[in-house]
């Protein structure tokens, strides 16, 4: 199934009840269109659609307080159903879900959300909270760490 946007659901259940203060990453899993006719007729690649888009998105994810942390194009994907192919991944971090809200609910992405949306053939977008270790469970795998490579042939 394509998706380019969150229906009304799914941004409603986003919305309700959820801690907007902890950190927060997006995950963005991109398919590009072959190609997208833009305003003057003229066609270019999805993958420069979204280059443009991505250049003045990226300025709005600082000024609202996130950092990309990863960008890259998929090579081969491992563990996949043969027809979900990616051809890029966009790792964002946020201080909060209400920063990522900021952005999205901008003028400035209001206007930039179509460009998305006409670059992409479909996405998903993840959100992911880190999951932390008890000091005490990371002492333990590192003493056992040492005892193997200590003892190991």
């Amino acid at each position: 199934m394509n998706t380019i946007n969150p229906s009304k659901e799914k941004m409603a259940e986003f919305l309700k009840g959820r801690d907007n203060k902890r950190p927060i990453a997006v995950l963005n899993l991109l398919k590009l269109k072959e190609s997208v006719e833009i305003e003057n007729g003229k066609i270019i690649s999805g993958t420069e659609a979204y280059k443009r888009y991505s250049l003045r998105a990226t300025k709005l994810v600082w000024q609202c307080g996130g950092q990309i942390l990863w960008m890259g194009k998929v090579n081969f994907s491992l563990i996949a159903p043969p027809e979900e192919k990616w051809d890029q991944v966009i790792l964002i971090y946020y201080p909060s879900r209400a920063h990522f809200l900021q952005m999205i609910n901008s003028p400035i992405y209001s206007e930039l959300a179509p460009h998305r949306a006409a670059a992409l053939e479909t996405s998903r977008l993840l959100e992911i909270r880190q999951v932390k270790f008890s000091k005490l469970l990371l002492n333990v795998l590192a003493f056992f760490h040492r005892i193997k490579t200590r003892f190991s042939l």
